[in-house]
């Protein structure tokens, strides 16, 4: 329960057509009185209202429309006001000005949905589904938000959670009244936790899943020098991004750039030409790009279609993994057969953009063959939630190896325990306070 009331501009303070200000507390709807020139205590729960906004002296501040809603049918749970201005920082500024000198404190990030989430309007996952529809960049990442907000991945803990809890009990009543139940079988009780730790690793696996939907998927076009890495990511992002020049060895870091493929975002990189130097700048360049290439999702290896290929690069691209793509580019000055080292072959002009259409819907189709992947239905998208799932199925582990080796069936409950703990982190029901802070910084102020 919060006895103060807090008061925040729920869209960013700038000009703008419409200002939205919200305020959450028991003394909502009396604050809100005492600056709108109608009673919102009078008015009807939920019914937006046309009014006037006044300040200490009676000046009209703005004319707006205002709603309340009233606990507990409300975002946060609590006696909630909202005020819909015209937009302008001075407006939005002045009323806030209004609503803190009548006894609102300004809202701290995030504080809105963290009340939301204490008042048991919603779990931490819904909770954090919020922020992520919010930075969704593509309707892949939005939708899998939505799915999180209306409570899909909470349902799946909880109903792994209270299985788990089943088992302790189950053991439990085995151990005080064993003439009633017949004792602990461990064998029954393992081929439960078998079944609980095989759904617990189903939905792990749709954990790479999650990360290409919320971060995007991670593409490094390389290879040697002078061979149109550059060139390719302009002609992808249509764009001058990178420069391009005939001296071998431009790019001397990783640049990177973010773009919408169908609906998948991809995170681009071009990096430095892959070959011996002298120039200890370029040195520097060229391992960061083989640093880089050893964590992507997806490699472009460049070649040029006029030039021979030493063996010493042909074994390369055959040591690449199996997520490698072989470009040739330059084939409008170049034909005929080209080798595949093994891989997916692809050939383009990036000068004059040939093939580029081609070579986008080859990664889109990679994308989507990644995504499914996933045996599960559920998504986890978030590293909190995955450690702390990776924490839960280590412990079945432990109490199903505790039960394989004949030992008493209540010596595994300390680590079932733990199991249904790190599983309550997920969803709030066993998190502490320092994980609920950190996790609603990340907020804007207003939500």
């Amino acid at each position: 329960m919060f006895y103060d009331t807090i008061a925040a501009p729920a869209t960013k303070n700038v000009q703008n057509a419409v200002s939205v200000i919200r305020l959450s507390g028991e003394d909502a709807v009396s604050i809100a009185d005492r600056i709108f020139s109608k009673k919102l205590s009078d008015a009807t729960d939920r019914t937006m209202i046309y009014g006037k906004i006044k300040d200490a002296d009676g000046r009209i501040l703005d004319d707006c429309l205002a709603v309340k809603m009233l606990a507990p049918k409300s975002y946060t749970g609590e006696d909630t006001v909202e005020f819909y201005c015209h937009g302008g920082k001075t407006v939005t500024e002045c009323v806030m000005r209004e609503l803190i000198s009548k006894g609102a404190r300004l809202a701290e990030k995030g504080e809105f949905t963290k009340r939301a989430f204490l008042n048991g309007k919603m779990d931490l996952t819904q909770a954090e589904a919020v922020i992520d529809a919010i930075t969704a960049e593509t309707k892949s990442a939005l939708f899998m938000a939505q799915e999180n907000l209306d409570g899909k991945l909470r349902h799946k803990i909880d109903g792994l959670r209270s299985r788990i809890m089943t088992v302790i009990m189950n053991i439990m009543a085995g151990n005080d009244f064993p003439d009633e139940t017949g004792g602990n079988d461990n064998s029954a009780i393992k081929e439960t936790l078998s079944v609980i730790q095989s759904d617990t690793r189903q939905l792990l696996t749709s954990y790479d899943k999650g990360k290409i939907v919320k971060d995007g998927f991670t593409c490094a076009i390389c290879g040697k020098p002078n061979v149109g890495k550059s060139s390719l990511l302009n002609a992808i992002l249509e764009e001058d991004r990178a420069i391009v020049t005939e001296i071998a060895g431009t790019t001397r870091d990783v640049i990177t750039e973010r773009i919408d493929i169908g609906g998948y975002m991809m995170n681009l990189a071009d990096t430095a030409g892959l070959r011996e130097s002298n120039d200890i700048v370029e040195q520097a360049g060229i391992k960061k790009s083989y640093q880089y290439i050893e964590r992507v999702d997806y490699i472009l290896y460049l070649l040029d279609s006029t030039k021979e290929i030493s063996e010493e690069e042909a074994s390369y691209i055959r040591s690449l993994p199996s997520h490698t793509m072989v470009v040739y580019n330059k084939t409008d000055l170049a034909c005929g057969s080209k080798e595949t080292f093994g891989k997916k072959t692809c050939c383009i002009s990036a000068k004059n953009k040939l093939g580029i259409g081609e070579l986008l819907d080859s990664i889109k189709e990679e994308i989507e063959s990644r995504l499914s992947h996933s045996e599960s239905e559920e998504t986890l998208f978030s590293e909190r939630h995955y450690a702390a799932l990776v924490q839960a199925e280590e412990c079945l582990t432990r109490a199903i190896s505790t039960l394989e080796m004949n030992l008493e069936a209540d010596l595994c409950s300390i680590d079932l325990e733990d199991a249904a703990a790190h599983m309550g982190e997920i969803t709030g029901t066993t998190v502490n306070d320092e994980v609920i802070d950190s996790i609603f910084k990340n907020f804007c102020i207003g939500k």
